[in-house]
């Protein structure tokens, strides 16, 4: 099996640009930034952990309709200043 190594730089750069896909204003969930950047689910939460942690990025909660069709609000992240 081959391994895949990223290094801190190249993780924030993948989010940053998986944020731009996303609503003006508004986060991504972590499974949304999985699925935009392949990381692994442990290592997409470690990565969002340590980047809302240092300040960088904050929580916000935004829509998302669910499959029963109810829109509820969910946790998301985003760099700070990206409303």
């Amino acid at each position: 099996m081959k391994t895949l190594e990223f290094t801190e730089a190249d993780i924030i750069a993948a989010f940053t640009q998986s944020t731009a896909t996303a609503e003006p204003g508004a986060g991504m969930t972590l499974q949304e930034r999985i699925e935009a950047t392949g990381l692994t689910f442990y290592m997409a939460r470690l990565k969002v952990r340590r980047l809302v942690k240092a300040g960088e990025w904050e929580v916000v909660k935004v829509p998302r309709t669910g499959i029963t069709g109810v829109t509820m609000p969910v946790w998301a992240y985003r760099p700070k200043g990206a409303a």
